[in-house]
Order: structure tokens, then sequence, then C-alpha cells
């Protein structure tokens, strides 16, 4: 898979979590929301993609998820000054998602 298709299923597969939990959880704007959403993936996965080797080992790929959630939580965090308890949460269940779809995918 190419990145940009991963990057399309990631947005496809994290970008309703985002919408719905920063909307109903944080109370963000959903334009605010789809936003925020976006470009924190856009941050987190051209490295994500770059660290992780063409054949990385589980390990290494649930290593790598836990610094994407750490950071997109502290982004969000930075961003909405919300609960970072919720958007720790949102994060990890977005992220979860993706990578399962993605084992599924691979």
């Amino acid at each position: 898979m190419s990145q940009l298709a991963a990057f399309g299923l990631t947005l496809a597969v994290e970008l309703p979590w985002y919408v719905v939990g920063l909307v109903s959880l944080v109370g963000v704007r959903w334009p605010a929301a789809l936003a925020w959403g976006f470009l924190v993936n856009a941050c987190t996965h051209p490295v994500l993609w770059w660290a992780l080797t063409p054949q990385p080992s589980l390990v290494q790929v649930l290593a790598a998820e836990a610094v994407v959630v750490v950071a997109e939580t502290v982004l969000l965090a930075v961003a909405v000054r919300r609960d970072i308890a919720i958007l720790a949460l949102l994060s990890v269940a977005a992220n979860t998602s993706s990578l399962l779809t993605g084992l599924l995918f691979n």
C-alpha cells in the first residue's frame, strides 16, 4: 500500500472518531473537529510511515502507535485545551481502529 493510500485509509477510519468525539465529548464545533482530526494525522502519519521499516515487527508497530497516540493527544490538548484524559481516550480509540484496519488490509 502506498503512503498516500495508507493516509487516506487512516483518515477514513480516524476522522469519524475525532469528529464525533471532539464534538460530543469535548464541545468543539464539527468544522474545527474535522480540521483538528485531519491536522493531527497530517503531523503524525508521515513520521510514523518514515519510522517504520518496510517489514516492521509487531513490537515496532505497537511502540510507534503508542508514540503517535501520545503525540496526537498532546497536539489536541494544546489545540482545544480540554480534559487530556478524554483526548487520550479518543486518540487511543481512533488509532486502535486504524491500526486494526491497516492490519486487515495488509
